[in-house]
């Protein structure tokens, strides 16, 4: 093969070369034909080879699972560790940056909603958004749900009935944020019973019995606390300042 490539190359060189051109008259310049330069990867080969025909994986899926993993987590997870619904279901306000990877195939959908909906705080402002919600990205990403907040200043009993409409499986954490005024001063709130009593079915339905579930009550008077399980890890915060 080495010694067909070394006669082609030396084949047009020899084409290739200057030629000397006699004068057709005195005065007259003599013309060379342009400069070319051959290299021997430019010749091309009677040796074909042919190209293998990928069957396998897109590249991206020939990776492993942890590590697409760790990519969803750059593209679906908030940089503010919260995913705000508040004027409607599908109008997601600090939503993560990228979080439209979800469209690009069934298998990335899949995996990539587990991060998007598992590893986010999604705070609800209300209990028809949160209703809304939850029929909006059906019952399966219900169900990998980790983390959420609810703006339950009142509409308690609403609260409680949106709750046990649905099954997040994997919830272990819940927030309340239960700011509220009265004759303008903010007053710390409590706990209804009906919501009560509603977050200790949601958080009995979690699969995971291995998991403390993790409650944590903003703008609520420390004597909420014995209203809940002593194994849950209840955080009672009080807030003296209003702050955003």
């Amino acid at each position: 093969m080495e010694s067909l490539i070394e006669k082609e190359f030396d084949r047009l060189q020899s084409e290739l070369s200057p030629l000397s051109s006699a004068s057709a008259g005195a005065g007259r310049v003599e013309k060379r034909p342009r400069q070319f330069i051959v290299r021997k990867w430019d010749i091309p080969s009677t040796h074909k080879v042919s190209a293998a025909t990928t069957t396998g994986p897109p590249p991206f899926f020939s990776l492993p699972l942890e590590i697409r993993e760790h990519i969803y987590a750059y593209t679906c997870i908030s940089p503010i560790g919260a995913t705000d619904v508040r004027c409607n279901a599908n109008a997601i306000h600090r939503k993560p940056p990228a979080a439209n990877i979800t469209l690009v195939c069934r298998q990335i959908h899949q995996e990539a909603c587990k991060v998007l909906y598992g590893a986010n705080v999604i705070f609800l402002a209300s209990p028809d958004i949160a209703a809304q919600f939850f029929l909006t990205i059906g019952s399966t990403n219900v169900g990998r749900l980790r983390k959420l907040k609810l703006h339950a200043i009142f509409y308690h009993a609403e609260w409680a009935a949106v709750l046990d409409n649905v099954n997040p499986g994997n919830l272990f954490q819940l927030e309340i944020w239960g700011m509220k005024y009265k004759r303008m001063r903010l007053e710390l709130n409590q706990v209804d019973e009906q919501l009560v009593a509603a977050v200790r079915r949601v958080f009995a339905r979690n699969q995971n019995r291995s998991i403390i579930p993790t409650l944590t009550l903003t703008w609520f008077s420390t004597e909420e606390r014995p209203k809940f399980p002593s194994r849950w890890d209840v955080r009672i915060l009080e807030r003296e300042e209003f702050c955003f």
